[in-house]
């Protein structure tokens, strides 16, 4: 169970969804987030998977202003694309949200998920030190769990400094380059 303290948020996606409820349900039932705040009535809701991985889900329709609604059949801000045209059908469509995941394991999720009757896609092993899982949501919005598979000091491909943020240059490797 995670907390249910509240403090800013470092990132916080609002994803318009079509069904509130079902999406909260979703979230709660089928990848273990927690509902933190459900607005009364429905339209909008609060979900968490753990510290500083938190979820708004709001009804499709509702202005990007808080307690105001779009007129019906008009696009949010939000929903319309830059060039004017109408938003795309699948509210997700190429979001993707990555999620670390601390207690259990990507296999867990990928298992409750195929349990409740949904696809997941993995779990895998990526050429970057992690094995991940990647759900669809109701609305199209691709989550993807990911584990660290290794202590990134003990991955070879890393340089020496690249680890704590310092990566090397070319002016630091001993290699000769185009200048020399």
């Amino acid at each position: 169970m995670t907390s249910h303290d509240i403090y800013p948020m470092p990132l916080f996606p609002r994803l318009t969804v079509e069904d509130v409820a079902a999406s909260a349900d979703f979230y709660t039932d089928v990848l273990g987030f927690d509902e933190l705040f459900a607005m009364p009535g429905g339209g909008t809701s609060h979900v968490r998977y753990r510290k500083y991985a938190d979820v708004m889900l709001v009804q499709s329709g509702m202005a990007a202003e808080p307690g105001a609604v779009a007129e019906s059949g008009t696009a949010t801000e939000s929903e319309a694309t830059a060039d004017g045209d109408d938003p795309p059908e699948v509210a997700g469509a190429g979001v993707e949200i990555y999620l670390t995941v601390e207690d259990g394991s990507v296999d867990d999720v990928a298992e409750r998920v195929r349990e409740a009757g949904f696809e997941a896609e993995g779990p895998t092993e990526t050429p970057w030190n992690t094995r991940e899982v990647s759900v669809e949501d109701p609305d199209g919005y691709v989550l993807v769990f990911s584990q660290q598979t290794a202590d990134p000091e003990d991955l070879p491909w890393l340089e020496e400094g690249t680890v704590d943020g310092d990566a090397k240059t070319p002016a630091d490797s001993d290699s000769p380059t185009d200048s020399d």
